[in-house]
């Protein structure tokens, strides 16, 4: 079996339950140029990305952007990866709010000069 790679993940109590997400780049209180986040599938969770998200970071580091901060954003949906399963509907309803209740509480939000991009 795999080992999965150790990370810097958190949890975010939200209205329907904790939703563990991980945040990798500079600080939370540095100003930042982009933030990506990564949003996993139905049956996935935020390790599916990492391989991309590193494959992302190593091209924009090497790149003209490279002067540019990026953070980047995964988290596992609700009753995905870590994250608590609320004994309530699962709808996209539900997963648009919790994103949305994620980003709001996040202090990056007010810390990103330049724009979101959502994969």
């Amino acid at each position: 079996m795999q080992t999965l790679p150790a990370d810097n993940c958190t949890y975010l109590k939200t209205k329907h339950g904790k939703t563990r997400y991980i945040l990798d780049g500079p600080s939370e209180s540095d100003q930042v140029d982009h933030a990506i986040v990564f949003v996993c599938g139905i049956s996935s969770h935020s390790y599916s990305y990492l391989h991309l998200m590193k494959a992302i970071e190593q091209t924009l580091n090497s790149s003209s952007a490279s002067s540019e901060k990026t953070i980047y954003l995964r988290y596992d949906k609700y009753g995905r990866g870590k994250s608590e399963n609320p004994e309530i509907e699962h709808s996209a309803d539900l997963f648009v709010d919790q994103l949305y209740e994620l980003i709001d509480n996040l202090i990056i939000k007010a810390h990103t000069k330049r724009g979101w991009y959502i994969f």
